[in-house]
């Protein structure tokens, strides 16, 4: 009867001694696992805050976008009423170029034409003068 105690004995601490193994195992396993999820969860919520973080730089850039676009057709806008204005002026000053060609073609008739009447004038006194002369009258002038 001691013999079969002694081998229930030594099966049982043979049994004992894999199964400790094995929990030994199971508890280093079960440690890993739980480190590699306390590294996932720390993962986990530092995606997280990237993400909010984007979201909210993303939002950020839709706003300013969207202020862009807004400034830029003011501002298209604007230049189209400038471009106008500045060929309104373009044309202005053309009118104002033909305006002044025309006045400057007008003063040179007008000098022409005093330049004439001056000659005329003169021509008429120095003949005056020479009729005055016959008749014994002094020119005056």
């Amino acid at each position: 009867f001691r013999l079969k105690l002694d081998k229930i004995a030594s099966d049982f601490e043979a049994d004992y001694e894999t199964v400790r193994v094995r929990v030994d195992k199971l508890l280093a396993e079960k440690k890993g696992l739980q480190e590699k999820i306390a590294f996932l969860q720390a993962s986990k919520t530092s995606v997280e805050d990237n993400a909010d973080r984007i979201l909210e730089r993303d939002n950020a850039l839709a706003g300013q976008n969207d202020r862009l676009k807004s400034s830029f057709k003011k501002q298209t806008m604007r230049i189209a009423e400038l471009q106008d204005e500045v060929n309104q002026l373009v044309k202005r000053l053309e009118h104002l170029k033909e305006e002044n060609s025309r006045l400057s073609r007008e003063n040179c008739a007008l000098k022409d034409t005093f330049q004439a009447c001056e000659a005329r004038l003169d021509e008429s006194k120095e003949s005056n003068c020479k009729k005055g002369a016959m008749f014994g009258f002094r020119a005056k002038k």
